[in-house]
């Protein structure tokens, strides 16, 4: 009896270790719960790199379709912590064409310690409605939809950070963001009588059934798009929402400062906009906000994109990127803006539309009526000599001969077929010879103003052109072809001594 109970004993011994040993078993094969949120958060970011490459990806191609892109000075690139690239901002499409350069010179996904690259974006392009003031031909079927349509869930991957503009808000842009945070309110409740007969029309602006949606929906597009204050809405309206933008902006500033603090790289345009006259423009409080509040010794890679735009082939895009700024922080801010202005500005390169545009307007200048083809062909290419004898940047077409003729022909075809250059004829130019002559078009080229590239585009190179003079303190003497270069401190020297 004490036999079978000592087996019946070990039997249901050897059952319970045999159970225990399957429940341990199956335990080992488990993961535990903060496995599997570590393995999820290495597959969100494993996402994220992939669509920052597809987007980089995209972004290169498409660029390398639209222009002749020349890189410069990729050795000054060290993607280095601590490190605020800035950039000229002269067409919209700088960004993409830019960042995706420097982005697969050293991918940060696939190097340790290499940090990712966050970029500075205007506060608008996170708005709801932003793509209906960039596809203006879409606005008439498609506007309720893309009115809608919100990117900033795509941009925030990309690792933007905005920044609002106080003083340079659409209006489009003041009407979406009230809606949302506001409600959808009446118009004649919030709108000033002018702005309300503006976007609505006389007809409908007494009605007082229209809402902010309506005036989104149905408002013209050139009225949409252009730039206004919050005084488009009464008062309080207005005075609050001015309130909200100071606060958004000190928050969107300490957290780009923050990004620095952490060992970040911030790509920022310092103008804030795109330069409509080919100047660099005057320079935002952001950047040397940003330096004054963060802890980290910061130091500046400047970036400039000059495009060779008049010619009838694919236009050429020259990325030049300068050696860095050290130690931002020991400048005042005075001085920031000015080492900013001249080290961006000083990197520009000197084109045959650059040229090109200087020689016009200077001449336009002087009264002179016309010009030979052969005489412009020489003076143009004793200015890129001198240029080139003074250390700046030049395109590599303009240092040979044959190149440069070649550059030339195909911007005289440009001028003549733009207009508001020559007046000569498309016709003229099929027997081109050196002692053709062209009759300078003054009525066009002494406008003063300049909206865009293709608006004045002899006075916009022009102005690129003066931008890197100054940066290197050179400056013509006489207007006139052919001129010495001498140093403008000095000439600001005498000028104080004899004030003195």
């Amino acid at each position: 009896m004490s036999k079978m109970l000592w087996l019946r004993r070990r039997s249901a011994m050897a059952q319970s270790i045999e159970i225990a040993n399957v429940e341990q078993a199956k335990s080992s094969s488990t993961l535990p719960v903060w496995a599997l949120f570590f393995w999820l958060a290495q597959f969100r970011r494993w996402l994220r790199h992939l669509w920052r490459e597809i987007v980089a990806s995209s972004m290169f191609i498409l660029t390398k379709k639209l222009y002749e892109v020349e890189v410069r000075g990729l050795e000054h690139f060290k993607y280095d912590p601590f490190t605020i690239v800035a950039c000229s901002h002269k067409r919209d499409g700088d960004i993409p064409l830019v960042l995706p350069r420097l982005y697969f010179f050293l991918r940060p996904n696939r190097r340790k310690g290499l940090r990712m690259m966050y970029v500075v974006t205007r506060d608008d392009v996170h708005e709801s409605g932003f793509l209906t003031l960039y596809f203006p031909t879409l606005d008439r079927w498609l506007r309720p939809f893309i009115a809608r349509f919100r990117v900033t869930r795509l941009f925030k991957q990309l690792q933007t950070c905005p920044v609002k503009l106080p003083d340079e808000h659409t209006v489009n842009q003041l009407l979406h963001e009230t809606k949302r945070l506001e409600g959808n309110l009446r118009l004649s409740e919030v709108l000033t009588p002018e702005w309300l007969v503006r976007l609505m029309g006389e007809e409908h602006a007494a009605n007082p059934r229209l809402r902010l949606k309506d005036a989104i929906f149905k408002a013209p597009l050139n009225v949409l798009s252009q730039y206004a204050t919050p005084r488009i809405f009464k008062e309080p309206l207005a005075t609050r929402i001015m309130k909200r933008h100071h606060q958004t902006v000190v928050s969107q500033l300490y957290q780009i400062s923050r990004v620095l603090d952490k060992g970040g790289v911030i790509f920022i345009a310092p103008e804030g906009r795109v330069t409509p006259d080919g100047r660099f423009g005057k320079m935002r409080a952001a950047l040397t906000r940003v330096v004054s509040q963060t802890r980290a010794d910061v130091k500046m890679t400047p970036v400039n994109v000059t495009y060779d735009f008049m010619d009838t082939l694919r236009p050429r895009a020259i990325i030049n990127i300068g050696p860095e700024v050290l130690s931002l922080k020991l400048y005042s801010k005075n001085e920031l803006a000015e080492v900013v202005r001249r080290s961006i500005a000083g990197l520009t390169c000197v084109t045959m539309s650059g040229l090109a545009g200087h020689w016009l307007i200077e001449a336009a200048n002087r009264g002179q009526e016309g010009v030979s083809y052969h005489q412009l062909m020489n003076d143009l290419w004793s200015q890129a000599q001198k240029f080139k004898a003074q250390g700046l940047p030049l395109d590599q077409r303009l240092e040979n001969r044959q190149d440069f003729e070649e550059r030339l022909a195909r911007l005289m075809a440009y001028a003549v077929e733009k207009g508001k250059i020559f007046r000569n004829s498309l016709a003229e130019l099929q027997h081109l010879n050196p002692n053709t002559w062209f009759q300078l078009d003054h009525s066009a080229l002494l406008q003063p103003s300049c909206q865009n590239h293709e608006d004045h585009p002899a006075r916009y190179s022009h102005n690129e052109l003066m931008s890197l003079i100054e940066a290197h303190n050179l400056v013509e003497e006489e207007p006139k072809s052919g001129s010495v270069l001498y140093d403008l401190a000095k000439e600001r020297k005498q000028r104080r001594l004899t004030a003195g």
